[in-house]
């Protein structure tokens, strides 16, 4: 009897240290491998909530709800995923506008979210637009210079 105490805990000691699984049913929630809602996911395999079967990986985003449905981490309310949750982002559709964003001119968008499209000065050489005629007023003085 004792010689086969001894195997038998030598055999699950084996399985253990060589990364099996020892094959007693209770023991899934050591290793993350109990599916408790059933969806065929488990915490090993990525569902960050296994008491949710409409949550795991593959599960579809329904955005703005405060459930993570896919599991990715990413915030509930940035459906765009550009890093800005949809109180600041001017346009959470599109990932290229978000509060400093690069602006390009002319183009009727607000990709930086300040409240304007940037208007370009219409000679194309992306310097500010020249004045036909620049005067500084010398108050001291009452100098016009040119």
């Amino acid at each position: 009897m004792h010689l086969k105490t001894t195997i038998s805990t030598l055999a699950l000691f084996l399985a253990v240290a060589c990364g099996e699984k020892p094959m007693i049913e209770e023991t899934c929630e050591d290793y993350g491998t109990c599916d408790w809602d059933l969806d065929g996911w488990t915490q090993a395999d990525g569902d960050c909530d296994d008491e949710d079967p409409s949550v795991h990986p593959e599960a579809v985003e329904d955005w703005y709800d405060g459930v993570d449905q896919d599991c990715s981490g990413t915030s509930d309310f940035d459906f765009d995923e550009d890093g800005f949750d949809w109180e600041e982002d001017c346009d959470d559709t599109d990932p290229t506008t978000y509060p400093g964003a690069l602006e390009i001119a002319d183009d009727g968008l607000d990709q930086d979210c300040d409240g304007w499209d940037l208007v370009s000065d219409g000679d194309l050489d992306d310097d500010e637009a020249e004045e036909e005629e620049e005067y500084e007023n010398d108050e001291a003085t009452n100098d016009t210079k040119k």
